[in-house]
């Protein structure tokens, strides 16, 4: 799942970097994409959120 990054700059899957926006905002990016983007409201998403590594971030070997 993708997310209008903060500051409008494309879109992104980092909750921490997501933008937050007001009903009005969120409009305003998805009404030209209706058909695939929709808006959906903070808490409920912020509901659904896990926690985890990716795996394909580490490095070989264990830090000092």
């Amino acid at each position: 799942m993708m997310f209008w990054s903060e500051g409008g700059a494309g879109y992104g899957c980092n909750l921490d970097k997501s933008g937050k926006y007001t009903m009005g905002q969120a409009w305003s990016i998805c009404k030209g994409r209706p058909e695939l983007d929709t808006m959906w409201p903070v808490e409920f998403i912020d509901g659904l959120s896990v926690r985890h590594v990716d795996f394909q971030s580490l490095r070989s070997g264990v830090p000092n």
